[in-house]
């Protein structure tokens, strides 16, 4: 569908479309990612506003998004990731190879200690939960 065409399309009938897009078709560097746009421009602001010592990514699944941050963090060149998946199988190597991308596998939950000891007492944290998308498992993960 070229959206030109289809000017009398109603919003509800594009919106799948865009969702579908969205989630199924955008790459960075050619990877995967699970991420709309604009959010990684918003993260790309916040990261260069605030600096962050260590960005914590949970929900990682193909890398592109992990990919885009520690390009973010090339850029002002400091800051390390950390990557929470249950398994990171998915992630092409090119992602894994990257000097500032730590990747720990597991249920997040249980994962809080061995990631806690990767940060310092004193870094400053950007935490980016985006793992299931189901309330309980969101707030057991945040909490």
């Amino acid at each position: 569908m070229v959206m030109e065409e289809e000017l009398n399309t109603k919003l509800v009938d594009v919106l799948p479309i865009i969702q579908d897009r969205i989630m199924n078709e955008n790459l960075y560097f050619g990877i995967k990612t699970f991420k709309s746009p604009l959010d990684l421009w918003i993260y790309q602001e916040i990261i260069f506003y605030i600096k962050p010592d260590i960005i914590i990514e949970i929900g990682n699944a193909y890398g592109g998004s992990l990919l885009a941050l520690a390009h973010f963090l090339d850029n002002i060149n400091h800051g390390k990731i950390i990557g929470v998946d249950i398994g990171h199988f998915p992630i092409d190597e090119f992602v894994k190879k990257h000097p500032r991308i730590t990747l720990k596998s597991g249920d997040a939950c249980e994962l809080f200690d061995e990631v806690k000891e990767l940060v310092g007492a004193k870094d400053k944290v950007l935490i980016i939960e985006d793992s299931s998308h189901e309330y309980d498992n969101t707030i057991n993960v945040l909490r």
